[in-house]
């Protein structure tokens, strides 16, 4: 079953808390789906069939960058 870009997206704020929780930050995770975008983005300019239910790399780390900066006022 594929999961909405909702899930996705809280899916990616479960990991962002984690990584926080453990005093790593966002820095990793926003450099793997950097990474990943590499990887799969090099093909005719276009991601593969399995990425088209998850929201754009940049919208996910847009994302992410808002929930550190909320929970780092908070």
């Amino acid at each position: 079953a594929r999961l909405s870009r909702s899930d996705e997206y809280e899916a990616d704020e479960y990991a962002a808390a984690l990584m926080i929780k453990a005093g790593f930050g966002v820095t990793p995770q926003i450099e793997l789906f950097h990474k990943l975008e590499t990887l799969t983005g090099a093909v005719a300019g276009r991601p593969p069939a399995w990425l088209l239910s998850h929201p754009k790399t940049e919208e996910r780390i847009a994302a992410i960058r808002a929930l550190e900066s909320r929970w780092q006022d908070a």
